[in-house]
């Protein structure tokens, strides 16, 4: 599966969403690809703040740097069948798994866990609408 299939703006869907903390209010996910590469900026709204995480990375397993991101400060794709699976570390610690599905053309499911004291903590399964910016 192309990158490309994951190129555009997303708009998270609360509705579908099977998560097991507490929703954004929003979260939007920008993702731009080419040259093989994968740009994503986060934009995730909760009743603390906005936080604002962005990635430009190759999905060659190697690590890139994350800005932004409480849980990960830097991040690594890889390719998967269909899937995009990425492994976010802190301080050198595995800290984020995530693995993103476009099942549609405009869906986007992301599937997330962390990782406390070296065990997986499901967060389970964000879904994203395409949305068509107008610019």
């Amino acid at each position: 599966m192309p990158l490309e299939t994951f190129a555009g703006t997303w708009i998270f869907d609360q509705e579908h969403s099977q998560l097991n903390s507490p929703p954004p209010l929003h979260w939007v996910q920008r993702v731009s690809t080419d040259h093989g590469r994968i740009r994503v900026t986060e934009e995730i709204t909760r009743s603390t703040g906005l936080t604002k995480v962005e990635v430009d990375a190759a999905p060659n397993g190697e690590f890139y740097p994350v800005s932004g991101s409480p849980i990960a400060d830097e991040i690594s794709y890889s390719i998967e069948g269909t899937k995009i699976n990425g492994i976010g570390r802190k301080g050198g610690i595995v800290s984020l798994r995530e693995t993103l599905a476009s099942p549609a053309p405009d869906l986007m499911t992301v599937s997330l866990s962390v990782l406390v004291n070296g065990k997986e903590v499901p967060l389970g399964v964000a879904y994203f609408r395409r949305h068509d910016d107008p610019s």
